[in-house]
């Protein structure tokens, strides 16, 4: 599946604007969840590739640790 700008969408509302860390899989699953409630037949694998493509293009910050964090940037463009 092509990543799609609802993924990113929903990825970004699920991170506190705060920019607070929340745990990648966590975020990867409420992400997943959300979609499917939404009738979006996707696969868990979608999710983490919107989750990537979110971080190479800046919008969010994957950390070493296992955590995620919305960017100044990723706010601005979801928010």
């Amino acid at each position: 599946m092509r990543i799609n700008m609802r993924i990113k969408k929903i990825t970004m509302q699920n991170l506190p604007m705060s920019q607070n860390k929340v745990n990648l899989d966590v975020l990867a699953n409420d992400v997943f969840l959300d979609l499917r409630a939404f009738g979006e037949n996707i696969e868990l694998f979608d999710v983490f590739e919107g989750i990537k493509a979110l971080h190479n293009d800046q919008d969010l910050f994957i950390f070493s640790d296992g955590t995620v964090a919305a960017t100044r940037k990723g706010i601005n463009n979801y928010g």
